[in-house]
C-alpha cells in the first residue's frame, strides 16, 4: 500500500524500487495536482485589447513594468484603469 506522505516530488511517491511507475501512488499524486481555483467570473479577464504602437513605446512599457516587477499587459492594465477612472471622476 502507498500512502501520499511526499505529495511534493511525484519522483518518489510515483515510483516503486524498481524506478517503475506505480499506478496507485500515480494517482493519489495526481489528485493532489489540482491546480488554481477558477476566479470568479466577475474577476474573470476575457476581453483582449490590442494596440498599435512603435517598438520604443513597446520598450518603454517594458522597462515601466519592470520596474514595478509586474508583467507588461498587467502594469498597463493597472494604470490604463486607474487614469481612466480619474479621467471619468473629473468629469462628472
Amino acid at each position: 500500500m502507498y500512502v501520499c506522505i511526499q505529495w511534493h516530488c511525484s519522483n518518489i511517491i510515483a515510483t516503486g524500487k524498481d524506478n517503475a511507475l506505480v499506478f496507485a501512488a500515480f494517482c493519489c499524486y495526481i489528485a493532489l495536482m489540482t491546480g488554481r481555483h477558477k476566479k470568479p467570473e466577475s474577476e474573470a479577464k476575457t476581453y483582449m485589447l490590442r494596440i498599435r504602437m512603435t517598438e520604443a513605446e513597446r520598450a518603454l512599457l517594458e522597462e515601466a513594468a519592470k520596474v514595478k516587477s509586474l508583467e507588461t499587459s498587467t502594469w498597463v492594465r493597472m494604470e490604463a484603469v486607474a487614469l481612466a477612472k480619474k479621467i471619468v471622476k473629473q468629469n462628472r
